[in-house]
Order: C-alpha cells, then structure tokens, then sequence
C-alpha cells in the first residue's frame, strides 16, 4: 500500500515554501512607489527609464524625451533599459506607473534569493546553512533598499550569483567532460551581463582563476582552451555594443558621449572632453576612495545598526572601521575553489571604485558588500574546524541569537527609509513633494503645452506629465521654456515676467510670462 504519510524531507521543503512565500509578502509591502530621489546617487534611475520609454515607442537609443531632437547614447548598455521595458509598457504613455518600476526590481530581488539559496546548498550541501544564507540576505537592510530602487545594483548582483551558481553547475563540477562547446555558450549567455554594467567583467576570468586554484597540475591545455573559450564567448556582446558606440559621432554629446572605459580616468567623469587625470592623481583619487569611503562602507552595508551612525565622525573611526573591514575581507578570502569566483568578481569592481572620482559613492560598493557577505557565509559553512559549532544552528534558538540583531537592524532601516525615503542634503524632499503638487495642473492644463525648465528633468516629465527637456547648447538645442522649477532663493535669477503657481519653503513652480 503507497505510503500517504508526509516525511520530515517533505516537510521541511514544504515549510520553506511557506518560509519563502511569506518573505515575498513582506517585500511586497511599502514599494517606494515613488521616483528615485533618495539618499544615493540616484539619477541614474530616471535616465534608464527614458532610454526604455524611448526604445519602447520607437525613439531609438536616447534619453532625450523631447520628439524635437534626438541624442545617442553611448555610456549605459542596455541591459536596465530593456529590464524595465514591461514596466513602461504596462504605463500610460510617458506617466510611469512606479509600482509596475519598483515590483520589477523586487522580482528580481527574490530571484536573487533563490539563486543565493541554491548557489549556498550545492557549494556547501547543507540546507540549513542555505536557509540562513537566504534568511541573512533577505534581512540585509541594503539588500532590501536597493530591491526597490530602479538602478542597477540589484540586478548586478543578482547576476553575480546567477554566474557563479552557473559556473560551479556546468563547470567547477564538470571536469575534462565539459565540452569547449559548453564553455563557450556559457561564455555567451553570462557574457549578456556586461549589458547591465561594465563592472562584472571579473566573471569572464573566473575560469582561469579555477585553473590555477585546481587544475593546473591535471591537463592544463585543454582547460586552457575551455577558459579561453569561456572568455572569448563572454565579450562577444559586450563587442558589438562598443561596435555600436563606435559609428556614433560623439562630438558635443556631453555625458550622453562618455565611454564607460574612459570614465574611469577623466578629470571630471560626466564630460568626455575633460582631460584624463595623471597618475599621482589616480593614485591620490584611488587613496581618497578607500579611506575615505570603503573601509566605512563596506562594514555599514553588512553589519547590524552601523546604518545610524555617521562613522567617519566617531572617535579613531577610521582606524576601527580599517581594522574591521580587513577582517570582513579576511574571512571573504577564498579557501576554496567553490568560493573563488566572488573575488575574482570583486577585483575589478573594487579597482574600478578606487579610479573613478565618483567610485566613493555607497551604491556602487553595495555589490562588493553583498558579495563578500556570500563568501564569508560559504567560507565559514565549510571550515572543518568551525562545522561542529554551526550544527547547533539548526536550533530554532540559535538561529534566533544570530538572526535577532539583524532583524531589528533591518526595522530600524525600513523605518528610516519609510518616514524620509529623499535625500535631505539636496532639498528633494520639498521637489519631490512640489512635483506631486504640479501633476494635476499640468494634466489639467495639457503637459505637452507646458515646457519646464528644471534639474532632474526626466522625472519631472515622468512625475508631472509637462515636458522637461534639458538644454543643448553645443547641438544648438535651445528650449523655449515657458515655466520653471527654481530655489525660492533664485527666482531672481529668472529673465523677464514670473507667476508662481505652486511653492513651498524651498521650491518654486514658476509660469514665465512674455514681456
């Protein structure tokens, strides 16, 4: 007779379904169904939805949202705009639905999850310790901001994952039997991440990492063959992108002009036309960016309650924080060949941090903390010495020591985020609350008719539905603005008659009236 009875295999699996259905619910709450102003870099949000707004309409590969004129752009792939393309299609015309933007990037949020979960289990053939290395991510206050911002970061990193749990299935684990075939063709399909950023180009050395950790004493040759296969597959995207940028006349394209490659040594990073910067100024840029920046960033975005504390300001901060974050990259060092790929993933987006002149802002440094979180947890789950303490964290109690301080970490960071979700030290809370108080009159009023002169500009269409377009001087586009969006302290600065329309303690929306 067929034995009906649930075992404690089925039953465990069952409960984590549950488990993992019930972490979806809570981060399907509070989307951030709003534009990205927040306390990170975020411009680049908006941008990457014009560039899919415009793809999706038939403008070709632009951020410009005015139908008068027509700017290439060559320094984003199109990797983001192309993620986002469900949720400007399932929009009204340019008026972004931010719901559909933010649960795209929550989806792939829990995509990584799961690929976290998976890598986690076939590294280190445990369960639990998978459980805990989902549990552990899914609570990371970081993790869960940028699962809700529409930039690349999350997406990145959830490719990081995807790549290494590919590469640890189909390679570390296959031997001599997988095919030069196989490897490039695995080569190809991860190689479509350089799409979302430059930065993952460590994934296409991984392999070789692999043979100098492993198999260089076992048929060097044909491995070599397979890595160089690999590598060669992974760049044949990336190629005919840069074969693209490379018919487009860059001249007076302004940051729409920026290599991606070139960026990284220009005095100023948004003008291609800046000089390149000297070596003593790489190496001063390069110092400045880890002092002053990573060795305080990367222990905030992993360790519990360090988010409340301006930490270059506390007592030898920078001596502790030095010393701490040596020790997260010591515990992240590989000692094995299953975690090497993190490092070899992390080297060149660390060195790329370290040159640009912008590399010390926190978002770009979220992927490396995230990161060097997977292989610490690996790292530990598999030392032989450390596995007979980590059994006793299949009790509920144990678990409940280690989880509680991040727990309340996270509720301490969503609690921020939800009661000031802008950042403060530009004034966006008072743009963002003066867009808001602009839609209706703008609709009511025919956008299309209402040409606005304002930063941000891309949100501003976005958000009001009035035109935005920024000025191009060098390409002899010259709006003719007929309202403004100005600090209440430089409406001086206006030419000719002003109404105000709308205002509050910081910003003004202005009609521009004809002498």
């Amino acid at each position: 007779m067929l034995n009906t009875r649930m075992t404690n295999y089925d039953y465990l699996d069952n409960k984590r379904v549950y488990i993992f259905a019930l972490i979806c619910i809570l981060y399907c709450l509070f989307p951030n169904a709003r534009p990205d102003f927040s306390t990170f870099n975020s411009n680049d949000a908006e941008n990457y939805l014009a560039i899919s707004y415009n793809l999706y309409i038939g403008n070709g590969y632009t951020r410009s949202l005015s139908p008068e004129y027509y700017v290439p752009h060559t320094l984003w792939p199109p990797g983001m705009p192309i993620l986002l393309m469900p949720a400007v299609m399932i929009s009204d015309g340019s008026d972004i639905n931010w719901y559909a933007v933010k649960y795209t990037i929550i989806l792939c949020s829990l995509c990584g999850l799961l690929l976290i979960w998976h890598f986690v289990r076939g590294v280190t053939q445990s369960k639990n310790t998978a459980d805990m290395a989902l549990l552990l991510f899914a609570i990371n206050p970081f993790y869960w901001h940028f699962s809700r911002t529409g930039l690349a970061e999350m997406p990145v990193f959830v490719w990081c994952v995807l790549s290494l749990l590919l590469i640890h299935r189909y390679w570390g684990t296959a031997g001599v039997q997988f095919s030069q075939k196989k490897a490039f063709t695995l080569g190809t399909v991860l190689g479509l991440g350089m799409m979302l950023k430059g930065s993952l180009i460590g994934i296409a050395f991984i392999p070789f990492a692999m043979i100098v950790f492993r198999y260089f004493s076992r048929q060097p040759l044909q491995y070599l063959k397979q890595a160089f296969l690999f590598c060669l597959g992974f760049f044949v995207i990336f190629a005919i992108w840069n074969i693209r940028n490379g018919f487009i006349d860059k001249t007076n394209l302004g940051f729409d002009g920026v290599s991606q490659v070139q960026m990284l040594f220009k005095l100023v990073v948004e003008d291609p036309e800046s000089r390149f910067r000297t070596i003593p100024e790489l190496i001063a840029t390069a110092r400045e960016n880890i002092t002053w920046y990573a060795i305080f960033l990367i222990p905030r975005e992993l360790l519990p309650f360090l988010h409340l504390f301006e930490l270059d300001q506390l007592p030898m901060g920078s001596i502790i924080f030095l010393l701490l974050s040596a020790c997260i990259v010591a515990l992240a060092f590989p000692l094995n060949v299953t975690n090497l790929g993190s490092m070899v993933i992390i080297m060149p987006m660390v060195l790329m941090n370290m040159l640009m002149v912008i590399g010390g802002s926190e978002r770009y440094w979220v992927p490396i903390s995230l990161l060097l979180m997977l292989s610490i947890i690996v790292n530990v789950s598999t030392n032989t010495v450390l596995i007979p303490y980590l059994h006793k964290l299949n009790r509920v109690r144990y678990k409940i020591v280690v989880l509680l301080p991040y727990v309340l970490s996270m509720l301490s960071y969503v609690h921020i985020q939800l009661s000031q979700p802008y950042n403060e030290r530009e004034d966006y809370p008072e743009f963002a609350e003066l867009l808001m108080s602009i839609e209706d009159y703008c609709r009511k009023e025919g956008g299309r008719n209402i040409v606005v002169k304002s930063r941000n500009n891309n949100a501003v269409q976005f958000v009001t539905g009035c035109q935005a377009p920024d000025m191009r001087p060098k390409l002899g586009f010259y709006p003719q603005y007929n309202a403004a969006i100005v600090r209440i302290a430089d409406m001086a600065e206006l030419n000719g008659k002003k109404r105000i329309i709308s205002q509050n303690d910081i910003w003004a929306f202005v009609a521009l009236e004809k002498n």
